[in-house]
């Protein structure tokens, strides 16, 4: 018995000796949230934002990590798979928030998905960065959400003005876009921004989300001969939109507010369904882009253009915690609004957009118009960043 106290003893000994090594050895984190559609027609937009947030993550931590009130912590990613829906969005936001304490989010590009989840952020201090068109998204009642992305405000009146310019032939616009939140404001952006340079919008349209038959609803656009279609909605919808269009006899061009990428697109649209689709973007420097992409590349195996939209996520929220010197999100918050950003691809960039959303929360970044060319990207012309006019009514 006496022998078996002192092995007890010794075994504690050892315990209580090495408890403080455990201690000092454990890692503290910092946890940063996806909510992305990893499935579905959305996936190319979701699969490139979490691979391009988990490399910039592992870069940190190489680097050693970020300081904050002189302790170091690491980043750990956690991304979750919103499916496209705003209920699955729910659900996913509420694991990241109470099961694993995540205080910053990256989230969905769809705005219904993005309007969903904001009442569960807000109340809770949760910093997001959002992609999604909606105005609504931001506002002086949603001081914890941000947007890394330029929407139809940043980018459809310099994008407008350039067709009316150099494209003098396109006068008549068919607008579609899927029937929910996302569908609605970017269709209410182009209806207004089309006729304030004086041409004619002869439809506008909306379609279910996961439709694959599109023929019924062009066939009532295409009645009213459009010169144009004016789209949104996911990779997958356009290329198959522009698809069935073509085989119905359309000549004109597609054109949509956001970044798409030029083979995926083609993959679904074929080639020359997608020829001549107008697209902007963010204006990434001379220089900055074959670093990103040999980085991406040695990380992933291959090239995803898409990548470059989301690389000004988890630097800006970095650049916050740095700033602050806190991981108090709204300590974090107030430094994102005054700081002086500079992108890793995009140089010296800033938050502003106070006019049209009530607060400095919309990341200005120069847009670049581009179309597709053999399924590439061709660059036409080059937009400095601008604040945006304020928004105009949308559906209800």
């Amino acid at each position: 018995m006496k022998g078996k106290k002192i092995l007890w003893f010794g075994f504690l000994s050892i315990l209580l000796l090495a408890f403080p090594l455990l201690a000092a050895g454990a890692e503290k984190t910092i946890g940063i949230g996806i909510v992305a559609p990893l499935t579905g027609s959305g996936a190319p937009w979701g699969t490139a934002r979490v691979r391009t947030i988990q490399l910039e993550a592992e870069q940190y931590n190489a680097a050693g990590g970020i300081t904050v009130e002189g302790q170091k912590y690491k980043i750990e990613v956690f991304s979750e798979d919103d499916k496209f829906s705003p209920s699955e969005a729910v659900t996913v936001t509420n694991k990241l928030i109470f099961k694993d304490n995540v205080r910053f989010i990256m989230t969905s590009e769809g705005s219904a998905l993005v309007l969903a989840i904001v009442p569960i952020t807000e109340v809770n201090k949760v910093i997001t960065i959002s992609s999604c068109f909606t105005p609504k998204a931001l506002g002086p009642d949603l001081p914890y959400s941000f947007r890394a992305a330029p929407t139809m405000g940043e980018t459809i009146g310099p994008l407008f003005k350039w067709i009316k310019e150099k494209r003098p032939e396109i006068r008549r616009a068919g607008l579609l876009g899927p029937n929910d939140e996302s569908g609605w404001s970017i269709n209410a952006e182009y209806l207004v921004g089309w006729k304030k340079i004086g041409f004619e919008v002869v439809s506008e349209d909306y379609y279910e989300r996961n439709t694959n038959d599109f023929y019924p609803v062009l066939t009532r656009i295409l009645k009213n001969q459009p010169d144009i279609l004016m789209l949104s909605g996911g990779t997958g919808d356009l290329g198959l939109v522009m698809k069935q269009a073509k085989q119905m006899g359309f000549k004109g061009v597609g054109l949509t507010s956001a970044p798409h990428d030029p083979a995926r697109f083609c993959k679904v649209s074929g080639k020359g369904a997608a020829e001549g689709f107008i697209s902007p973007s963010a204006y990434i420097m001379p220089g900055r882009i074959q670093k990103w992409h040999d980085e991406f590349v040695g990380r992933w195996k291959e090239w995803d253009v898409m990548s470059v939209a989301y690389a000004n996520y988890l630097d800006l929220i970095v650049a916050g915690i740095k700033k602050a010197d806190s991981l108090d999100t709204t300590k974090v918050r107030d430094a994102m609004e005054t700081m002086n950003f500079e992108s890793r691809l995009y140089g010296p960039v800033k938050f502003g957009g106070k006019t049209r959303y009530g607060l400095a929360h919309q990341l200005l970044v120069p847009i670049f118009i581009s179309q597709v060319k053999n399924c590439e990207n061709e660059g036409l012309a080059l937009v400095p960043a601008l604040e945006p006019d304020p928004p105009p009514p949308g559906k209800k």
